[in-house]
């Protein structure tokens, strides 16, 4: 390690308690990933099947 920084405990995230608090979200994952994609593509960080 760098002189003076101390290990950083890792961070644990869940959408539990706001899936039991009712909330819902938007989009799945699949939907989230053909959004980014296409957003890569349009963008040209990404080839289209086209190219």
């Amino acid at each position: 390690f760098i002189q003076g920084l101390e290990e950083e405990k890792p961070v644990h995230l869940s959408s539990q308690k706001l899936l039991s608090l009712g909330f819902k979200f938007k989009y799945g994952l699949e939907e989230m990933y053909e959004g980014a994609i296409k957003c890569c593509q349009s963008k040209g960080f990404l080839k289209t099947d086209e190219e």
